[in-house]
């Protein structure tokens, strides 16, 4: 069979940009490294050009991998639907959701306020059980991998229906150590000389595009930018490996509190992006599916209000530079 039929390596492809790493993917689709390495070059012949770019240690994929990425995961989903697919009378099997209803989060944010929130939530409503899951995407929630998803961008699947929830905004953070390491960037133009921590460009809400009042500032060209999931751009942001452009503050929280983490280039941010939340649109008009949805609504509006403003005064970050159409209509009018 040739590896370009074989689903066994469009799923190994899948899961080295889930963790940015060919080992941990073996270790997560439980395979030998070395059958892994001879897929992936069977493929690559194939294809008529690299996926993995061997030159970096680890190994991490090619922008032409990347193109592929979203074609891979549908090719996927799509697999999925077929071999679950039930049949009864000629018709699909219909979820009950008075009895469990699965909950996406977005890995660039800690659910766990929300996750708490909605467990206490749910309670109010009879018999009903919440699961949460992560980054599900547009083909896990259509899968059904999860039934209610957060996106952090505005989703383009026929078949999914979705309501705005707020803008979520980042700063620019580094660690004590990298500072010690490469110093701090004094000014907006000596940020191309660092090393800059972002979202893959296949994450939905990639954009390369730095605010700062009315300044702005095209990043996608610097010659020193690292491409990884909130996770890994976590972990090198800690470690001291570069400055993180798109790394939510909620899931660096206890750093920013301990100060190992801290802001640069204060006022500047990354362009703010538009929280979705989706279902499919053959249950948009679930009862139980709808006051899930806009209870995580209510609770991030008020949380990440709150979150803004608790952290830019917490951190001495200028207020002024958050352009008042990403906050709430109440707050807009108030500045």
């Amino acid at each position: 069979m040739k590896a370009k039929e074989n689903l066994k390596a469009w799923v190994l492809l899948a899961e080295i940009q889930k963790n940015n790493n060919l080992t941990e993917a073996t270790r997560s689709l439980e395979i030998d490294k070395s059958t892994a390495s001879k897929l992936l070059h069977q493929l690559e012949k194939e294809l008529g050009f690299s996926l993995l770019d061997r030159t970096k240690k680890p190994a991490v994929l090619t922008w032409n991998a990347k193109k592929l990425i979203p074609h891979v995961h549908r090719l996927i989903a799509n697999w999925n639907f077929v071999v679950n697919f039930h049949a009864t009378s000629g018709e699909t099997t219909h979820k009950n959701f008075n009895d469990e209803i699965i909950v996406s989060f977005p890995l660039n944010s800690d659910g766990s306020k929300s996750i708490d929130y909605l467990t206490e939530y749910s309670k109010k409503i009879n018999n009903l059980t919440l699961q949460f899951t992560s980054d599900c995407g547009e083909t896990g929630l259509l899968n059904g991998t999860a039934d209610i998803a957060w996106f952090g961008y505005r989703p383009k699947s026929e078949g999914i229906f979705w309501i705005p929830a707020g803008f979520q905004l980042t700063c620019l953070f580094a660690s004590r150590k990298y500072i010690e390491r490469y110093g701090e960037p004094k000014s907006i133009y000596e940020l191309s000389g660092h090393t800059l921590l972002m979202r893959e460009r296949s994450n939905g809400s990639f954009f390369p595009i730095l605010e700062n009042g009315q300044e702005t500032l095209d990043i996608s060209n610097f010659p020193k930018i690292f491409y990884g999931n909130a996770n890994v751009c976590k972990r090198k942001l800690i470690q001291g490996e570069g400055i993180s452009i798109d790394v939510s503050i909620s899931i660096i929280e206890d750093y920013l509190k301990s100060g190992e983490v801290i802001p640069v280039l204060r006022g500047w941010h990354r362009s703010a992006w538009p929280i979705s939340l989706a279902c499919r649109k053959e249950n948009k008009d679930e009862k139980n599916i709808r006051e899930i949805m806009t209870a995580i609504k209510n609770h991030f509006s008020e949380h990440s209000t709150d979150n803004w403003f608790y952290w830019y005064e917490r951190l001495n970050l200028p207020i002024e530079s958050i352009p008042s159409i990403y906050l709430p209509a109440f707050l807009s009018k108030d500045r």
